[in-house]
């Protein structure tokens, strides 16, 4: 259980341990990645299936578990657990008053509609709750990785601050 800002500490010290640009996903890039860029509804699919992610009525005893406990919670671009198990810290807003930061997936005590990649939620920053994690975007230089999937930090579906919150390399 970690809040935004421990995510985002995280990422600036592995930054500067690895000399590699870390931050937070933007949540175009959450759900980019999360859907294996087609839209499917869970990460294995349209439909959900008891079992294939830490969610309330998937097994008798929910709690928190290590990444990859379900195999079969994997999607088509080989990343695991983004249906449960925690939420992950996304470098957005959930509303336009900045109150508070996005979050994306569904937690190990949530039912299973909420494990719906679409499903987003929002927490302030500063507070750290027992079903909040994050997972880390490497950033490529622009001339190792092509056209970014929105470059633009002012479009609206932007969401995100890009790298404007970390320190330079």
């Amino acid at each position: 259980a970690v809040s935004f800002h421990d995510a985002v500490a995280y990422a600036v010290w592995r930054t500067s341990v690895c000399g590699i640009r870390h931050r937070l996903p933007t949540e175009a890039e959450w759900e980019y990645a999360a859907r294996s860029g087609d839209g499917r509804r869970y990460p294995w699919g349209d439909r959900f299936v008891p079992g294939f992610a830490l969610v309330l009525g998937a097994e008798s005893q929910v709690q928190p578990r290590r990444i990859g406990w379900a195999t079969a919670d994997v999607n088509a671009l080989g990343l695991q657990d983004l249906a449960g198990g925690s939420r992950d810290w996304c470098d957005g807003w959930k509303s336009r008053r900045k109150e508070m930061r996005v979050q994306r997936g569904g937690a190990w005590w949530d039912r299973p509609e909420r494990a719906m990649l679409a499903s987003r939620s929002g927490w302030p920053a500063a507070h750290v709750y027992g079903d909040s994690g994050f997972r880390l975007v490497v950033s490529v230089p622009a001339e190792e990785s092509g056209e970014a999937l929105l470059s633009d930090p002012n479009d609206p579906r932007y969401g995100g601050l890009r790298d404007e919150h970390l320190p330079p390399l």
